[in-house]
């Protein structure tokens, strides 16, 4: 059951990270192509990038904390 919820925590992580990566590479295209940068679109990639990155970090750790108590644990 704990290895369901660390996935499911592991895929919105990796959804915020391509979601935020596909802003920032559209806005950037955007300038390249006409010009215009659009602030909506660059402010919603470097926020749910920087949300993966933060559920992702949050993961990780979890993980490892389970891992180091079952070493410890006779």
């Amino acid at each position: 059951m704990e290895e369901q919820q660390d996935i499911k925590s592991f895929s919105l992580a990796a959804l915020l990270l391509v979601t935020g990566f596909c802003f920032l590479l559209f806005t950037l295209l955007l300038r390249i192509a006409d010009g215009v940068s659009t602030r909506l679109f660059l402010w919603i990639g470097i926020v749910t990038f920087v949300a993966g990155l933060l559920a992702g970090g949050a993961t990780l750790r979890s993980r490892t904390n389970k891992k180091n108590k079952s070493k410890l644990s006779p």
